[in-house]
């Protein structure tokens, strides 16, 4: 039952995804293509047009992003909060194992969303310039890398931060899926502005609990490399509690709102 109810809502967040993956696509052709020629023809006012064309269409890709990052939020309340959840609470399924379902499948739609940005992103810059001046991009490559080990970067801190980064997204995707369900049973009446403010409160608190915990490892560690490393293990175990602290309650709020265990 985990699986049909998954299927279900990944299938529902791709099929109102596709016209704006599509726009994506689009954009992220027409990004790559007037940066590539504005790069062939140098200076002038036909290589300015093409660069404003090419920011224009780095904005579209970042609205269309946003969007569908929103659309996978909209589907899971949509799917527990509207007509379409009284339907789904009246599968005989227990509420910790639905609200995983929904959970597991918006945070895979959103993760596959992340998956696409960071390929147009790439696709629209990168791929241009290393067409346009290969060996000028690994050469600026080379350097940005020996900036980093001057700067006693290695590539554990490089791991160790984009997994961080993921790890993030992942967590605040969780965090603003948590604040709907709270946001939408605790505060029945005024649902947006109840999600909004768990969200910004549960955020606030992590911030303040980090930059406290930033300043403890300021003050009791010398070494460079555990200065970079502990702020981010530090934050990744604040994030996680959060997740899993959200979760219980959520769990618990709906499993009292439609009586069901």
């Amino acid at each position: 039952m985990l699986k049909l109810v998954m299927k279900y809502d990944l299938k529902n967040c791709f099929r109102r995804a596709l016209p704006l993956l599509s726009v994506l696509f689009i954009s992220t052709t027409l990004a790559l293509g007037l940066l590539y020629f504005a790069l062939s023809l140098g200076a002038g006012a036909v290589t300015f047009a093409l660069l404003t064309f090419f920011a224009l269409c780095m904005l579209a890709m970042s609205a269309v992003f946003f969007v569908l990052l929103a659309i996978g939020v909209v589907c899971f309340y949509r799917s527990l909060f509207t007509d379409e959840g009284y339907l789904m609470m009246s599968i005989p399924m227990k509420t910790r194992r639905l609200l995983n379902a929904k959970l597991l499948s918006v945070v895979l739609y959103e993760c596959v969303i992340l998956a696409a940005g960071v390929v147009a992103l790439l696709l629209s810059t990168v791929l241009p310039a290393t067409l346009y001046d290969a060996e000028g991009f690994l050469t600026v490559v080379r350097a940005v890398m020996s900036a980093l080990e001057a700067s006693q970067v290695t590539p554990t801190v490089l791991v160790l931060y984009f997994l961080w980064i993921f790890i993030e997204f992942i967590a605040q995707s969780l965090i603003l899926l948590s604040s709907v369900v709270i946001g939408s049973i605790a505060f029945i009446k005024h649902r947006i502005i109840g999600s909004v403010g768990v969200f910004l409160g549960v955020n606030t608190a992590l911030s303040i609990l980090e930059l406290i915990l930033s300043y403890i490892v300021e003050a009791t560690v010398s070494d460079a490399l555990l200065l970079m490393i502990l702020p981010m293990i530090f934050g990744i175990a604040l994030i996680i509690t959060a997740c899993v602290i959200l979760y219980f309650i959520s769990h618990r709020l709906m499993a009292k709102s439609y009586n069901i265990i």
